[in-house]
């Protein structure tokens, strides 16, 4: 007797994410709840639907350099956290190996990054603030010309509906 593994349907993501809204379906189905206005459970509870990235850099191959810009990120000016947010960013993290960065963001659902990251820099303050940390930067390897911070693929979600815990009904 051959086992074969289990045809597994995958739902198709523009973005390859799943949203707050997935995760407020899910906890309605975990605890019984019969609502099938999600958006107004979502607003009722103060959630909002939710898309995430990953994107990718470098920093130049100076250790002065690379200082600097972990200095500069312990204190983001203001007016640039502001701005961040102002365009739909809810959450930036970025984390660094060597020389490597990799961004996380975590934006509201009208966020579309050919549109939005642009409008992060439409203030004087952060345009500065983008100029000095170009100075620090380079762009990462397997970049397309047109490319700073390079978006990456996701491979893998711990809530893609193959790799949720079977619902107990």
């Amino acid at each position: 007797m051959s086992l074969s593994p289990p045809r597994i349907a995958v739902r198709p993501y523009d973005t390859g994410l799943l949203g707050l809204s997935e995760n407020v379906g899910r906890l309605t189905r975990r605890v019984g709840m019969r609502y099938p206005n999600r958006r107004r459970l979502e607003s009722r509870v103060g959630m909002a639907s939710m898309k995430s990235y990953g994107l990718m850099l470098c920093l130049q191959d100076d250790p002065e350099k690379i200082a600097a810009y972990k200095r500069y990120h312990e204190a983001v000016w203001p007016e640039v956290v502001a701005r961040i947010r102002e365009v739909g960013i809810q959450r930036m993290q970025i984390f660094l190996r060597e020389r490597r960065l990799f961004m996380y963001i975590e934006t509201d659902d009208a966020f579309e990054p050919r549109r939005d990251f642009p409008r992060t820099m439409e203030t004087p303050k952060a345009r500065e603030w983008n100029e000095l940390m170009a100075t620090l930067q380079e762009r990462a390897p397997e970049a397309t010309p047109d490319e700073w911070w390079a978006p990456m693929e996701r491979v893998f979600d711990t809530e893609w509906p193959q790799h949720r815990p079977p619902s107990s009904s």
